[in-house]
């Protein structure tokens, strides 16, 4: 289950930006956040079992859509399990974000 925000060419480019600085760490990572797979998601749950997909249905029903937030940190983790690596404050049009 996730999140979809909405996408544009801002969004996107920061992506790849993102993918080309630290594309020399990645070791084993997957192909599908490669910039031409990537699909902008932010995971809410994963290996969600039938007994808990109509409580989740319920829950993205009542939903009040579109939710809007601003993006104020951006972080890198490691995971599974999940482990908190680094964080920063996020700027946009800023070198320094990813620093």
């Amino acid at each position: 289950m996730f999140l979809a925000p909405k996408v544009t060419v801002e969004l996107l480019q920061i992506h790849s930006e993102f993918f080309t600085a630290f594309d020399s760490l990645g070791h084993g990572r997957w192909s599908h956040y490669s910039p031409l797979h990537w699909i902008p998601h932010c995971t809410v749950a994963m290996h969600i079992d039938a007994q808990q997909l109509s409580g989740l249905g319920s829950i993205c029903l009542a939903a009040d859509l579109p939710i809007s937030g601003t993006l104020t940190e951006i972080g890198l983790v490691e995971f599974s399990p999940v482990r908190h690596l680094h964080s920063a404050p996020f700027t946009p049009n800023s070198d320094k974000c990813l620093t």
